[in-house]
């Protein structure tokens, strides 16, 4: 019987990609694929490696293989586990608890992520953190959204933006005013 997981071999690999970088092996389901994340002869040398496996099991295992006195570090960004078809919803997140908006603004790869991944639909929801407080400049606000939303549309001209925003926040008794 098939698992829930057999689908989803497919690993898109987010990481910096030269001399210096480390390659790997990742294993699932008894299956160990090495990948060569740098090769100087290649024009392909992107920040994203895909990576199909035979067969998965319920985890990956990455190890990390020296292969060359160059290699000195390994700098990933993210792991993307797929099916195989280009079907579906593919969520992919950007910025941790407690950040506000403005934090997508200090994110130097999204763009060309954002090229790489080519979404059909990118959606921006902002939290509460951006108002929590009180006190937002709306003016500041509202220029730093249109620089975000101007960074996925010229990453993405085709994809659908979605703006999203926090219900209503309750902070010691009482409903904060917008």
């Amino acid at each position: 019987s098939q698992s829930r997981y057999s689908q989803h071999k497919r690993l898109r690999a987010f990481l910096k990609r030269d001399a210096n970088s480390y390659d790997f092996s990742v294993s699932s389901g008894g299956n160990t694929v090495f990948v060569d994340v740098y090769n100087p002869e290649s024009s392909d040398n992107t920040p994203m490696l895909v990576v199909d496996m035979p067969a998965v099991g319920s985890e990956f295992v990455f190890n990390l293989k020296k292969t060359d006195t160059a290699q000195e570090m390994f700098e990933i960004y993210g792991i993307s586990i797929e099916t195989m078809e280009d079907a579906g919803v593919l969520l992919h997140s950007v910025g941790i608890n407690g950040a506000g908006h403005y934090s997508l603004l200090r994110q130097n790869l999204m763009k060309e992520q954002l090229e790489l991944l080519n979404p059909d639909a990118v959606v921006i929801d902002l939290g509460a953190n951006d108002f929590y407080r009180g006190k937002i400049n709306k003016d500041v606000f509202a220029s730093n959204l249109l620089k975000i939303v101007n960074t996925v549309r010229s990453a993405t001209p085709g994809a659908t933006i979605i703006l999203g925003c926090s219900q209503d926040i309750y902070r010691g008794g009482y409903s904060l005013p917008d």
